[in-house]
């Protein structure tokens, strides 16, 4: 396991949140009333989303010589990194991490993974096609 992948999975979380919180008022419109959180709103279930996708195309777009198996490994790490400030950031927020907070981490998980994985393939994809384009 490379330490680096889930360093970036853990970062990219934690900036993510904090921009949630900067801009919870003007771009999501104080969330209906809740605190700011990546699953509160569709806007932000959405901004996770591509956040992740395109963290995972450039970690893959550095990769050395990355194999197909090793991109998905990789945004798999990723997402393990990001899954321990998920975790703290729910059991922190001012109404508490509630009776589904085991659902509402599973559901965190599988929103953070999909793109994760498809933005690491896109990645591997785009690189194959830089390196065919050379030759």
């Amino acid at each position: 396991m490379n330490w680096k992948y889930p360093l970036v999975g853990a970062v990219t979380f934690v900036a993510l949140h904090r921009v949630l919180v900067v801009t919870w008022q003007t771009w999501f419109h104080g969330g209906g009333g809740h605190s700011p959180w990546f699953m509160n709103t569709v806007d932000s279930v959405l901004l996770a989303m591509a956040v992740f996708f395109v963290v995972n195309v450039m970690v893959c777009l550095l990769m050395p010589q990355p194999r197909v198996e090793e991109t998905s490994l990789a945004a798999c790490q990723v997402v393990a990194g990001a899954i321990v400030p998920m975790v703290v950031t729910l059991a922190t927020l001012p109404e508490g991490p509630g009776n589904m907070a085991p659902v509402a981490i599973f559901i965190g998980i599988i929103i953070v993974v999909v793109p994760s994985v498809a933005g690491a393939l896109v990645g591997f994809a785009v690189r194959k096609a830089i390196l065919a384009l050379r030759s």
